[in-house]
């Protein structure tokens, strides 16, 4: 189970960014960092400091469609788990 998820620290990333949604939880015991795309195509990407996309585990990757205000609004979620 993933007890940063329940108990810890959030920290959101690129608050300005119209394209992703980043946030890290964080715990004693474990850390994870979420990356939601919200478009339809690739969009760089720098992970923030203190994670090293090399060394964690990819734990959710899912691609999603939904119709929302008739518009299609294509949701890529990327959780990565690293260890503490």
């Amino acid at each position: 189970m993933l007890s940063c998820v329940r108990n810890g620290n959030y920290v959101e990333y690129n608050k300005l960014s119209s394209s992703l949604y980043v946030y890290s939880r964080e715990d004693d015991k474990q850390k994870l960092l979420a990356v939601c795309s919200y478009t339809g195509k690739e969009v760089p990407f720098k992970a923030p400091k203190g994670f090293d996309l090399t060394s964690g585990q990819m734990i959710l990757k899912k691609r999603a469609a939904e119709r929302l205000l008739r518009h299609a609004l294509w949701i890529y979620v990327g959780i990565t788990e690293f260890s503490k």
